[in-house]
C-alpha cells in the first residue's frame, strides 16, 4: 500500500522540517487514537505561539496591514511585538517575584 503525501508534507520533507500541522477529522472519518495523541502533543507548543498572536490581534488590532510595502509592514509587526511584550511585562515580573 503506497502512502499518499499531501503537498505540505512533500514541502516539509524537502526542507527537512518536522510536521507540526494539526490533524483534522473528515466527514464520516474520525481521527485515530494516534492522530489525537499527536494533536495533544503539538497543541502544547502551538498554544504558546497562538496565544501570543491572539493577544496581539485582540489588544493592538494586529493581523491587518495598515501600510504598503514590506519594510513598513515589518516595522508595524515589530512595534506590535514590542507593545505586546511591554503590555505583558508587569504580570510576568510580578509572577517571577519571590514572596
Amino acid at each position: 500500500m503506497a502512502l499518499i503525501c499531501s503537498s505540505s508534507e512533500v514541502t516539509l520533507k524537502k526542507r527537512k522540517l518536522k510536521n507540526h500541522i494539526l490533524k483534522k477529522a473528515k466527514k464520516d472519518q474520525p481521527l485515530t487514537y494516534w492522530e489525537k495523541r499527536f494533536n495533544t502533543f503539538i497543541g502544547k507548543t502551538r498554544f504558546k505561539v497562538e496565544s501570543t498572536f491572539g493577544g496581539i490581534k485582540r489588544w493592538f488590532g494586529g493581523g491587518q496591514a495598515r501600510y504598503i510595502g514590506i519594510e513598513k509592514m515589518h516595522t508595524q509587526n515589530l512595534m506590535e511585538a514590542l507593545c505586546y511584550n511591554l503590555y505583558r511585562s508587569p504580570g510576568i515580573i510580578a509572577s517571577n517575584c519571590k514572596n
